[in-house]
């Protein structure tokens, strides 16, 4: 079978990975500092201990990143588990309603897809077409039929959630501070709230009503099943992107004596709008009552350039300090390396039309002048709208152009939609009773 090549650890991340199974400590790290790779030594060392992997918990930040950490924890165990090695808190917190489920006799829990709740949303909008409530002047009944609006919708309700405003908490916000497309999305978010308690919705729950829920059966000592009360130690990576419901959850877990090791930097932070905060780490060490240890992994010069250093230290000293952490020290370079490294270079432009003539100039010469194909060459930007606009720029200065990945969610393409709208109808007529409506039958005949 294969297995985990195990690394030489640096003297810090040594440190980390040498932590008792009681520790409560903060391990800060730029990237390419070996983060994970002392999380995951940190597990594999307590498990050649002794510890039964049901007794360890380790979250990442997403899907994939747990993904990831699993199989690489698999590697280096290697023997047989009742469980992954690694999950998100989400999947934690799944589990933790399923028990609760099977205990009271209920549905099993479900999470309500991102597709789901825009149609959701949708349907909420509609029944409040005809209501006459305070938006401002520039938002029109044709602004509120946008899908970007009800993106927008969708994650104002998140950060409610995430922070337990209630809708009539949310009307006085926007009441106090005049805001009146508050006060209005207040109604709608009443609503959205009271479809949730519907039958048809019984024990399913969006992604922030899932971790919320089940902090509170944690808080309430129901959630602490055998598995769950068996943890006695929890990893989380990335935790500069827990979000308050999160860390809810983290707290109410931990609340027995279990340790809690958090990885992160928080100037890397990027789930803002789901309510994440680049101090999290430190505001979720205060709200378990502790005072950590705090360690620092540092690069040795090893995992990054001198003038990547740089151009790291230059980002991160126009970040708000509030929400410094001690990785910064890292990205101290002496001045004499940076200036024999040319690997990397910084351009601030005052436009994006600038930024885009400059780049596609720039990988031109790299094409003609240094040979280099264009397919060895990637432009990487936060955001997909950004790439549309550089592919648009790139084409009209005929530079070859291949966007990685979809253009459209999976959801949003026709023919995929009828396709999962068919692959639902499947799974509802397993329900006792359920019947097609004429109009869907319809709309499906004479889809692609």
């Amino acid at each position: 079978s294969r297995e985990l090549a195990r690394p030489v650890l640096s003297e810090s991340q040594a440190k980390v990975a040498s932590l008792g199974v009681s520790a409560r400590a903060i391990v800060y790290g730029s990237p390419g500092s070996g983060k994970t790779t002392a999380l995951r030594e940190l597990a594999l060392g307590q498990l050649s201990q002794g510890l039964d992997p049901n007794q360890i918990l380790v979250l990442a930040a997403s899907r994939e990143a747990a993904n990831t950490l699993r199989d690489d924890l698999a590697l280096g165990f290697q023997s047989a588990t009742s469980g992954p090695l690694a999950r998100t808190a989400t999947s934690f917190a799944f589990q933790i309603l399923r028990h609760d489920a099977l205990a009271r006799g209920m549905r099993a829990p479900e999470l309500i897809s991102g597709a789901e709740q825009d149609l959701l949303l949708k349907s909420v909008l509609a029944n409040a077409a005809n209501r006459e409530l305070p938006w401002p002047k520039s938002i029109t009944p044709q602004v509120m039929s946008l899908k970007g609006f009800r993106a927008e919708l969708r994650d104002l309700i998140t950060v409610c959630l995430e922070y337990r405003v209630s809708p009539s908490a949310l009307a006085e916000l926007g009441a106090n501070n005049r805001r009146s497309e508050w006060v209005a999305a207040a109604e709608l978010y009443a609503e959205y709230l009271a479809k949730l308690r519907e039958p048809e919705y019984e024990n399913r729950h969006d992604a922030s009503t899932l971790l919320g829920v089940a902090a509170d059966l944690l808080e309430a000592s129901t959630g602490f099943t055998a598995d769950v009360a068996a943890i006695k130690l929890v990893l989380i990576d990335d935790a500069q992107e827990l979000t308050p419901a999160a860390r809810r959850l983290v707290t109410a877990l931990v609340s027995r004596g279990s340790g809690l090791v958090l990885f992160g930097d928080p100037d890397t932070a990027t789930l803002g709008f789901r309510a994440a905060d680049p101090r999290s780490m430190s505001t979720l060490m205060q709200a378990v009552g502790s005072t950590p240890e705090q360690i620092v992994l540092t690069t040795d010069g090893s995992r990054r350039s001198p003038a990547l250093s740089r151009v790291l230290a230059n980002i991160s000293a126009e970040l708000p300090s509030e929400q410094a952490g001690l990785q910064r020290r890292d990205y101290s370079v002496e001045r004499s390396k940076v200036e024999q490294d040319d690997t990397a270079e910084r351009h601030v432009f005052k436009d994006a039309v600038s930024e885009a003539a400059w780049v596609a100039r720039r990988l031109r010469e790299l094409h003609l002048d240094e040979k280099i194909a264009w397919s060895d060459m990637a432009v990487v930007a936060r955001a997909r709208a950004t790439l549309d606009q550089l592919s648009a720029s790139f084409a009209a200065e005929s530079i070859p152009v291949s966007i990685r990945g979809s253009r459209v969610a999976f959801r949003e393409s026709f023919a995929t939609h009828s396709l999962l709208r068919l692959a639902k109808i499947a799974h509802d007529l397993t329900e006792p009773g359920y019947k097609i409506e004429l109009e869907t039958a319809r709309q499906l005949l004479l889809s692609p």
